[in-house]
């Protein structure tokens, strides 16, 4: 009894053979399988598996529409009010895993509830957020600090948690910043009141006393005059003449 057909481009794998004298048959040319036969029947399986697919999921997509037809006013309001949760707690989250970035350790989770229509809703989200500190690096914890603040409150409406989260990253940023600070002050070499003052100032209180002393020019003449009459008999000059 024949159970299939057989397709013109398949080849049996077993041959009989004669183990005491194997005699291949003459002027036989050999049969070729076809590859490309084989990659486009794996791909045609593929190709109905995933039609298959589409169509069941199709099928039960019209079942729930039919099933939400069915609704009276209350369990309609009910998934109304569903839609419009899920809705918010996605949005909340993206808000979230947006401004977080890097620091978002994979993608948001959600809570579901099942309506009356027979759909999962999302009624609750989270993303989780590494808020350690960076080791050794209280600059890099402080723009981190930042970030987590930023993500926490990205949401139109942070959550309770969420505040919780904002609070902690500003401490986390106050501590580095003190850190910061108290590193700078370590690194300053404690100076003398000497050193600590300006190394110009001397020379130019001189230049300033000197300036302050110079004559001016009706003294300078007087000076000029006296030298000249050093040697001479001592005479009367007025200075300001």
């Amino acid at each position: 009894m024949q159970i299939g057909g057989v397709s013109p481009y398949s080849t049996s794998l077993y041959t009989t053979q004669n183990p005491s004298k194997p005699t291949p048959a003459p002027n036989t040319p050999p049969i070729e399988t076809n590859p490309e036969f084989s990659a486009n029947s794996e791909g045609q399986e593929k190709s109905q598996k995933l039609t298959d697919l589409k169509a069941e999921l199709k099928q039960k997509e019209t079942e729930l529409d039919a099933k939400e037809t069915e609704l009276d006013a209350s369990e309609q309001k009910e998934v109304d009010q569903l839609k419009a949760r899920d809705q918010e707690v996605r949005v909340h989250e993206a808000a979230h895993l947006a401004a977080a970035g890097g620091f978002a350790q994979g993608g948001a989770s959600y809570s579901y509830q099942t309506g009356p229509d027979g759909r999962r809703y999302a009624v609750g989200g989270e993303v989780s957020i590494n808020t350690s500190a960076v080791p050794g690096d209280p600059e890099a914890t402080i723009r981190k600090a930042q970030t987590i603040r930023r993500a926490a409150l990205a949401p139109s409406e942070p959550s309770g948690q969420d505040q919780s989260v904002a609070l902690q990253a500003s401490r986390m940023e106050q501590e580095a910043r003190q850190e910061v600070s108290e590193n700078r002050s370590s690194n300053n070499t404690p100076t003398t009141g000497e050193e600590d003052s300006d190394p110009l100032a001397p020379k130019e209180a001189n230049e300033q006393g000197l300036n302050a002393t110079a004559p001016t020019p009706q003294n300078q003449r007087a000076i000029n005059a006296f030298e000249q009459n050093l040697d001479k008999p001592r005479q009367q000059f007025d200075l300001f003449a």
